[in-house]
């Protein structure tokens, strides 16, 4: 007994039960998008669960994914907000799924989700009580990078090759996307933004780095030949590293060129998908109003 007169149970404060929060989603091609859904989805409990569907499931409800599974988890799990990560769960979330993992609400964008079959994906959740949405990020979705790429597809590939594009001039993503998509990345402390391609002398001072790391990836030179690297080279602190991936843009080219026709199906059957939910929303919205008259 202490000396308040409670018992140590009594006077020992609650410890209060964390909130795990549950996602889930195909995620591929990740993007700022996605990293954005999972930062507020984090804000709404203390440990953010990430479920992905297999690309069997994904194929089957949406169509043929661009990233293999392998890739779209370790994409996950690099993100900064997210604490744990459920590999290869079904497309429809059920009260079952969130009592295995012990989840307590399931967070999802404010867009509405259906399966294959035109079904909310959320019903269920939703009817307990546990969901909770977030608001979408405007301007960025993986429908929208895919169209894009399909366009660069026509326009830089041919003969079945990759053809580089001069300079890398030809950017997927504004510069504002790509820095959100670097700063979400769990490893990455700051980001410099419009920082030149040359690595000079005076940044190397200025930002005092101690080591300048590259890829396996090819090093493009300057307009004028010369190496973007020659200063940390001449220092002796240039290293290369292995990223343990052998995902580049170019493979992800390669990839949409090669079911270019199966991807092009997919973005169109997903816009007349969703032009048939929000028809079916607009009558269920008439049909209450009518009822209430």
């Amino acid at each position: 007994m202490s000396s308040n007169g409670l018992t140590e149970s009594e006077d020992a404060p609650a410890t209060q039960k964390q909130v795990r929060v549950w996602v889930d989603g195909c995620f591929d091609m990740v993007h700022f998008g996605h990293a954005n859904a999972l930062r507020q989805a984090k804000l709404m409990g203390d440990i953010l669960v990430v479920a992905l569907h297999s690309n069997a499931d994904i194929t089957a409800h949406k169509g043929l994914p661009v990233t293999t599974e392998e890739e779209r988890y370790k994409m996950i799990r690099a993100i900064k907000w997210v604490d744990e990560v459920i590999e290869d769960i079904p497309c429809y979330t059920s009260v079952e799924l969130l009592e295995k993992h012990n989840c307590d609400i399931c967070a999802h964008g404010d867009d509405f989700a259906a399966n294959a079959d035109g079904v909310d994906s959320y019903a269920a959740v939703k009817t307990a009580g546990k969901y909770r949405e977030y608001k979408r990020t405007e301007g960025v979705s993986t429908t929208d990078l895919l169209q894009r790429l399909l366009q660069m597809t026509q326009q830089h590939l041919c003969a079945n090759e990759v053809n580089r594009y001069e300079g890398r001039s030809y950017p997927i993503m504004s510069l504002q996307q790509r820095v959100l998509s670097v700063l979400a990345c769990k490893y990455v402390s700051d980001v410099i933004i419009g920082a030149p391609y040359t690595v000079t002398e005076s940044m190397l001072d200025n930002l005092k780095v101690d080591y300048v790391l590259h890829g396996q990836t090819p090093v493009y030179p300057n307009k004028d030949g010369s190496d973007p690297y020659e200063a940390p080279k001449t220092r002796g602190i240039y290293r290369t590293i292995e990223s343990g991936s052998a995902l580049t843009t170019d493979v992800i080219l390669q990839r949409i060129y090669e079911h270019r026709l199966e991807y092009i199906r997919r973005n169109s059957a997903k816009e007349a998908k969703e032009e048939r939910v929000l028809e079916s929303l607009k009558k269920r919205r008439d049909s209450a109003r009518v009822a209430n008259v």
